[in-house]
């Protein structure tokens, strides 16, 4: 049975770095995007090792029979990791945006994690991964709606850890929370400790054969962390 890896949002950013480490180092994967043809485009040269499934979570009724039906295969999927995901800056606090934000950060990645990780109990062992970010910690001024996105998939995360910790053991859940990541999702004014796609990739990708519960890319956004964590909520009002 050929084992692979599972991305959900391979297209862009830290998904596609993460597409191009694994086929670089001749793993299969299976990509679940809602843009195939370019993850077709760009991995042309490794059509053996990369299957790629349409998968739009903005599209609800779509997520379950696209990871199942794909999950049903012959191959045995030994990661899954979860990177899809939006945000912007709120210059208006506009309702409409809260519908597209809530689908995929929220709605979107739960149906998945509740996939893969019943999966990973019903074959024995697994490798869940969802990428957060450092903005799950607090609230934003900014970006309240994708600040309180990443807190929901944070703590859902957690949850799922401690059930499988108590009842799976052999599955392992992961959080990875990136800082600034030089992509498309990037709207800092003036972001500091940025890091490349692919170096953010391949600091995942220790973390995960780490086996590490909760990481921060790069690893000195964990100072920020712990700064953000332990500013009173006085205080913070002022300044997130």
């Amino acid at each position: 049975m050929t084992e692979k890896i599972a991305i959900v949002g391979g297209s862009s950013g830290i998904g596609e770095a993460l597409v191009k480490f694994h086929i670089e180092n001749s793993l299969p994967v299976i990509v679940f995007t809602h843009d195939p043809d370019r993850v077709r485009q760009n991995t042309e040269a490794n059509q053996t090792l990369v299957e790629v499934v349409p998968l739009d979570l903005q599209q609800p009724l779509q997520i379950e029979p696209s990871l199942k039906n794909a999950l049903s295969g012959e191959s045995k999927i030994t990661r899954a990791y979860i990177v899809s995901g939006i945000g912007d800056l709120e210059e208006n606090l506009a309702p409409t945006q809260i519908s597209d934000t809530l689908s995929i950060n929220c709605d979107g990645l739960a149906k998945a994690a509740y996939i893969f990780a019943n999966y990973f109990i019903q074959k024995g062992s697994g490798h869940l991964i969802g990428i957060t970010s450092v903005a799950s910690l607090r609230g934003s001024s900014a970006a309240p709606l994708y600040n309180a996105s990443k807190a929901y998939q944070r703590i859902l995360l957690e949850g799922l850890r401690c059930r499988m910790r108590q009842k799976h053991p052999s599955v392992s859940v992961t959080e990875i929370r990136p800082g600034f990541v030089d992509t498309a999702m990037m709207k800092a004014d003036k972001p500091f400790w940025v890091v490349s796609p692919e170096k953010a990739a391949s600091q995942i990708i220790n973390i995960v054969e780490a086996k590490k519960e909760v990481a921060y890319v790069s690893r000195r956004w964990r100072l920020i962390g712990m700064l953000l964590q332990s500013l009173p909520r006085w205080l913070y009002s002022r300044i997130g």
